[in-house]
């Protein structure tokens, strides 16, 4: 069987590197555009090469540690996709690879580095925040209607949204589980932007209380759990990176 080449600028791979048993029957040879950062998996960005005939130029190859956290996104991303939420489309899954729609905007962090660089007051960026806020509200209510329970996004942070001109898109969905409540999203995603490279700058502080503010008015949250999750994860993460919270800081 001859299976789709991957290029890059320094040698040449067989798919079937990564899925040895794979079936790519009709494929054609692609080239890899970029590797992203990725803490637990594989991921690449893919482009056809020569081939008039696919209809779809770029694709997003995911290579997973075990089928297991595969298994557990690709139910959420098909049944996110069937209800009309933005996530990515599926292509193909393969053993423990995930071929996905590339979806062509800004991540949310990219975006965030480019308004305080620019000066943008964080006022300013409430429609993106209340479409932020919206998103994940729709992802608690569909996660609750077909699961029985509201499912957290886990591992919350600006990498997790890209920005399109048809709205906010999530991906990397294979943390989600029903163990956290929606609180612990909130406060992992305001204690990551705070804690990003410079930390806890005005503007991030500003923009981090404009989150919790419009967050908490679109939906329901137990303030005092809030509290309770936000002390302890703030703690670890600036632990974790090597920040200082400020003394007089207050969410």
């Amino acid at each position: 069987m001859n299976h789709p080449i991957l290029l890059n600028e320094n040698r040449k791979f067989l798919l079937s590197e990564l899925a040895p048993t794979a079936n790519y029957h009709g494929w054609c040879d692609l080239v890899i555009k970029k590797k992203f950062k990725s803490r637990k998996n594989q991921v690449y960005l893919l482009e056809k090469k020569n081939y008039p005939a696919m209809t779809i130029n770029q694709i997003v190859v995911k290579k997973y540690p075990s089928c297991e956290r595969l298994e557990k996104e690709v139910s959420l991303l098909r049944m996110l996709h069937a209800s009309g939420l933005t996530v990515p489309d599926i292509i193909l899954v393969q053993e423990n690879i995930l071929f996905l729609d590339y979806i062509n905007g800004v991540l949310f962090l990219d975006y965030l580095e480019i308004c305080e660089k620019n000066f943008t007051p964080a006022q300013e960026m409430l429609s993106v925040i209340v479409k932020l806020s919206n998103w994940l509200n729709d992802f608690y209510k569909l996660t609750k209607h077909h699961y029985g329970k509201a499912y957290s996004y886990g591992d919350l942070n600006a990498r997790n949204f890209i920005l399109t001109d048809d709205g906010i898109w999530g991906i990397d969905l294979e943390d989600a589980s029903p163990l956290e409540p929606p609180e612990y999203d909130l406060a992992g995603l305001c204690a990551n932007l705070l804690t990003y490279d410079p930390p806890f700058t005005p503007w991030k502080i500003a923009l981090s209380r404009i989150l919790y503010d419009q967050f908490s008015a679109i939906i329901p949250l137990d303030r005092e759990q809030f509290r309770e999750i936000w002390g302890p994860l703030l703690n670890s993460l600036a632990e974790r990176r090597k920040v200082q919270i400020p003394q007089d800081f207050r969410l």
